[in-house]
């Protein structure tokens, strides 16, 4: 039984991971890299060797922003309100968005992009998101009424967005921001977060 019980939690391990669930911390760390090499990208001075650093980031991120990967939230790192996007997007609490990242001496100061999952609804959404991968308003009318700089606690799928610089994301060099086009299967508002 011992056995048999050992085997069940390991296929239901082995198929969480299949699946793509995974902690928001996660997430981030495993796109350290990647969110480096934008970083880089966007203050290097050569426009092919700044071309071939993001298309290695894009790289990272196509194998790591897979359609349908579930992500959730965890204390240590929830999702809070952007002030500034069109009132569709929340930032993870965990990422420190605009760091320095260490260069060379004499090289241009290279800053984290700015990492934000954009959520569509039937009311406000891009063309390139399958209605099917839309976010219910009733879900997201918490989000709407709280105010920014708010934390939330949930669970997101990672969804296709066709017209991106990948199959899930948009990378805007001129503003240093990764948008990653999720729909929310639970959103809960948990407080405003310090200083905001």
């Amino acid at each position: 039984m011992k056995i048999a019980m050992s085997l069940l939690v390991s296929l239901l391990v082995f198929s969480s991971a299949l699946a793509g669930e995974s902690e928001l911390s996660i997430v981030m760390e495993r796109l350290d890299g990647a969110l480096n090499l934008l970083a880089e990208s966007s203050v290097e001075p050569c426009p092919i060797c700044s071309k071939q650093m993001r298309d290695r980031a894009f790289q990272t991120l196509n194998a790591e922003l897979m359609p349908g990967r579930v992500v959730k939230t965890t204390a240590a790192c929830l999702l809070v309100g952007v002030a500034i996007s069109d009132g569709s997007e929340l930032a993870p609490s965990c990422y420190p968005a605009g760091a320095p990242v260490k260069r060379k001496e004499g090289e241009a100061e290279a800053r984290l992009p700015r990492v934000t999952f954009r959520f569509h609804t039937a009311g406000r959404h891009l063309v390139g998101v399958a209605q099917s991968d839309f976010t219910v308003e009733d879900l997201v009318a918490d989000y709407h009424a709280a105010p920014a700089g708010t934390s939330f606690s949930g669970v997101l799928e990672i969804v296709e967005f066709k017209y991106g610089d990948g199959p899930t994301y948009n990378y805007y060099p001129t503003g240093n921001q990764l948008q990653i086009h999720c729909r929310f299967l639970s959103l809960t508002p948990m407080g405003q977060e310090p200083g905001q």
